[in-house]
């Protein structure tokens, strides 16, 4: 779960500098760079629910 979550944080930084870049060259945000963060972080939420929900009860304790 934890890979996931790195994934995820590591695809929003990107997308992040992408619109960093494009700010810093052009002086303003394109208008939906907001609504792409906003589905990258609905999705991570949601994968991160799925897998807490399908995780076993007794799973693997560390070893």
């Amino acid at each position: 779960m934890l890979g996931l979550l790195r994934l995820m944080i590591a695809f929003c930084l990107i997308i992040a500098a992408v619109y960093g870049v494009i700010y810093l060259w052009t002086g303003v945000l394109p208008e939906h760079a907001l609504k792409v963060l906003a589905t990258v972080a609905i999705v991570t939420v949601l994968s991160l629910a799925i897998m807490l929900l399908s995780k076993p009860v007794g799973g693997e304790k560390g070893s």
